[in-house]
């Protein structure tokens, strides 16, 4: 489920390609990076993240992946806040290699 608190336009530009579970959404890389800005005053965590490519007009993953190493005693909005920045990093290093980035999301009540 795609996080209410992503403004209704990104919302609206998100797909769900098949193999993407149901707390994961795929943007293009620039879109990506403007969901992690626009949750930054919230507390929902990115905690994995997919490089996607598109071989015959179908979204594919590819072995270009990053994940979230959590910190015992985080408060709720740091981890989030500390996720995002993480990931917002490798967003941008896929600059030039993959055109999609498909995002985990997380509340830490769901890690719990």
């Amino acid at each position: 489920m795609i996080p209410t608190e992503i403004p209704q336009n990104l919302r609206a530009a998100a797909l769900v390609p098949e193999f993407a579970r149901e707390s994961e959404a795929l943007w293009s890389r620039q879109d990506a990076l403007l969901v992690l800005e626009s949750l930054e005053w919230s507390k929902v965590a990115v905690v994995g993240a997919v490089g996607c490519g598109e071989v015959g007009g179908t979204i594919v993953p590819t072995k270009h992946t990053w994940s979230f190493h959590e910190t015992v005693g985080e408060t709720e909005t740091t981890r989030a806040r500390r996720s995002r920045a993480s990931v917002a990093r490798f967003v941008e290093e896929l600059s030039g290699i993959v055109p999609y980035v498909l995002l985990d999301f997380s509340y830490q009540d769901d890690a719990a």
